[in-house]
């Protein structure tokens, strides 16, 4: 009996290893569309008329000086606002892990900066 019970123990311990870092991944990219979301809706609202200039083409890095310098619009989430958002809308029923990946996800996506795909892989929506 216990010569079956461990093999199927490291057997569970594997799945779930696996299943865990794909709901984290999930999450990740859950939250960061929903700042991307958020941060862009306020810019268009509130601050920049032609927003997209700033989100097209992969250029957001080489756009930094027109889109986030002063003098230039500012199409920055307040990082308060975006911090508070991201905590409000944290969803039910997840672990520690997934809100912490969810909320990381929140906060780049708020920011507009660059997604992590290095630790979540590439963006399931692209």
């Amino acid at each position: 009996m216990r010569r079956t019970l461990i093999p199927v123990l490291l057997a569970a311990l594997t799945l779930t290893a696996c299943t865990s870092d794909q709901d984290k991944a999930e999450q990740y990219w859950h939250g960061y569309h929903f700042g991307e979301k958020t941060a862009s809706a306020y810019a268009k609202r509130v601050i920049d008329d032609a927003f997209e200039y700033c989100t097209t083409g992969g250029e957001v890095a080489a756009r930094q000086d027109i889109c986030t310098q002063p003098g230039g619009p500012d199409t920055r989430y307040p990082t308060h606002v975006g911090q508070k958002e991201c905590a409000d809308e944290l969803l039910d029923g997840l672990d520690r892990e997934e809100r912490d990946a969810w909320i990381e996800g929140c906060h780049t996506g708020v920011a507009l900066d660059v997604p992590d795909t290095v630790t979540y892989g590439p963006d399931p929506a692209k």
